[in-house]
């Protein structure tokens, strides 16, 4: 099985927040959303929603790239108080 730079393949929403440099419950909400891709497992009686998540490092390591590739592009910003 193949490692990565976080030492594992998957990681829980909160070391993926941890990782992004957001709060856990932003995570969270970005997870329900389906803006954080995760993998579903489990189901709970009664209701059948997942017991656990996990976010792939892969998908990780995308979303990364593509905040670098936006930033490097993106038109500089104005200062506080100047016009554009």
């Amino acid at each position: 099985m193949k490692s990565t730079r976080y030492g594992k393949r998957t990681v829980t929403i909160t070391e993926a927040a941890q990782i992004l440099g957001i709060g856990r419950n932003q995570a969270y909400e970005a997870a329900h959303a389906g803006t954080l891709p995760t993998i579903a497992f489990g189901e709970r009686k009664g209701d059948g929603r997942p017991t656990r998540y996990l976010v792939p490092v892969a998908a990780l390591e995308r979303l990364l790239s593509m905040q670098d590739e936006l930033q490097r592009t993106a038109p500089p910003r104005a200062a506080k108080g100047e016009i554009p």
